[in-house]
């Protein structure tokens, strides 16, 4: 037994010496003595910030820890600094201005606790954030964003709003509210994190269910060979989207405009997660007259016929207020249009069991407005659409979607932090449309950026404030 034991102390000694002689990069890129310090490429105090918290994974001023010379240590630490460093880093912004979107992911990432990683905080308690720290950081994301707003306001998704097919005048009526959508994630205006809160993780994990809707079909006729997921979708920044998602017109109905803007908080039968979500089933189920009256005479108060529906009348237009201007907790959605609304107030009281109607009525729609439900109805409950932007691969953004956090992630969020949630009840075609959708945001800010290179002023939160400007919503 001995024998064996000291054989395997050999063995392991081995190949622990072998590891040490495998290379790994375990070393800050070269910097020069002239390059600016992070206090001096952004705002000072938030500088000094990120350099604490930020920059040994997202700069190349990575200072490693004698353990990270230590394989494998060294190779899993070695893989996490290109992993951040390619999602953001610094050291360009010696280069360039901060742009507004890298802004706001860092934004996004510290409201809902993602970053920095508990594990890098346990082994560095002095990269800890406070919410002074969010507080600042946000507002300096928010002065950019505000300069951003200002200027794209006339020019992205003006046509997104009106129906397939359907003039577009000079009216407002249907557009996106764009200062609102470029502003910062409901969960930050909320003052929430993601770990702290059921919003935007109530889906689902079963795949759309069957619908009568239509959608155009993706297609490519010059896959990539090293990428089987975007030879499926090819994105603008790629090979470009194919012409029929583009231009051929999405046919939904109730149910599929509520798995878009409203499952995500309400779940897939609509029970919400009481007492922080409100279910949508007594809500709809004081629109209809009859189970008014029924739900009237058990409680032994019996009403007429005219009565009821006055009162249902009330529900419905309360319903139908709050999807536009929201509630303390509910976002508004100030982009559905009127034929939407109806089609999910249909959709509504099938869910509760008292729809008129045997069949939900269908909305005809383009694909950058599928994109702009997904994304406002959706995606930026967590995420502001400046820190969305950042999405340059269409496979990647289905992984995303598809299978939410990678495991390693979630194994980390069960220590701290926080993990993406999976949506796969969204079609090929709904995040095809949603990719769109921030490239044409993308394209256009990127455009606007090359002629209009004015750079925002930096704001400050007032004293004690923990939601910097979060009237934005």
């Amino acid at each position: 037994m001995r024998r064996i034991l000291l054989r395997g102390v050999v063995v392991f000694g081995f190949l622990f010496a072998g590891m040490q002689l495998v290379p790994t990069v375990t070393r800050s890129s070269a910097v020069t003595a002239s390059e600016p310090h992070m206090a001096e490429t952004a705002e000072p105090r938030v500088g000094s910030i990120l350099n604490r918290s930020c920059q040994d994974c997202h700069s190349d001023r990575t200072q490693w820890p004698w353990y990270g010379r230590i394989a494998p240590v060294s190779w899993m630490l070695a893989r996490d600094v290109r992993q951040g460093r390619r999602k953001l880093d610094f050291s360009q912004w010696a280069r360039k201005p901060a742009p507004a979107n890298e802004r706001m992911k860092i934004c996004d990432a510290l409201s809902n606790g993602s970053m920095p990683p508990r594990a890098y905080t346990i082994l560095h308690p002095d990269a800890e954030i406070s919410e002074r720290d969010v507080d600042l950081i946000c507002a300096w994301a928010d002065a950019a964003v505000e300069h951003e707003a200002g200027r794209l306001v006339s020019g992205l998704a003006v046509a997104t709003a009106a129906p397939v097919g359907a003039a577009t005048g000079s009216s407002s009526e249907g557009q996106y509210p764009l200062p609102p959508e470029l502003g910062p994630s409901w969960l930050r205006h909320l003052g929430l994190r993601l770990s702290r809160t059921h919003m935007g993780q109530m889906g689902s994990t079963q795949p759309a269910p069957w619908s009568p809707r239509r959608e155009p079909e993706v297609r490519d006729d010059n896959p990539s060979a090293d990428d089987a997921s975007s030879a499926k979708h090819p994105g603008p920044d790629s090979t470009r989207l194919d012409q029929q998602i583009l231009n051929r017109p999405f046919v939904l109905t109730g149910a599929d405009l509520y798995r878009l803007n409203c499952q995500s908080c309400h779940g897939p039968e609509g029970k919400g997660a009481p007492p922080e979500i409100s279910s949508v089933i007594s809500t709809a189920q004081g629109t209809s007259p009859v189970f008014l009256k029924k739900r009237m005479e058990q409680r032994g108060t019996p009403i007429g016929d005219e009565f009821a529906s006055q009162l249902a009348a009330q529900a419905e237009e309360t319903l139908r207020n709050q999807l536009k201007i929201g509630s303390q907790r509910m976002p508004p959605f100030r982009n559905l249009r009127d034929d939407e609304i109806e089609a999910l107030i249909c959709y509504l009281q099938k869910l509760a069991g008292v729809s008129p109607k045997d069949s939900d009525p269908f909305v005809q729609e383009s694909a950058a407005r599928i994109g702009g439900h997904v994304v406002n109805g959706t995606c930026r409950i967590c995420h502001a659409l400046a820190s969305l932007s950042m999405v340059h691969s269409l496979s990647s953004m289905e992984r995303q979607v598809r299978h939410g956090s990678s495991p390693m992630t979630r194994i980390m969020a069960v220590i701290g932090g926080n993990a993406m949630p999976a949506y796969p009840y969204f079609t090929d075609e709904e995040i095809a449309a949603a990719y769109y959708y921030l490239a044409e945001y993308r394209q256009r800010r990127d455009q606007d950026s090359n002629t209009t290179p004015t750079k925002p002023e930096v704001a400050h939160p007032p004293a004690g404030s923990r939601i910097s400007n979060g009237n934005h919503r």
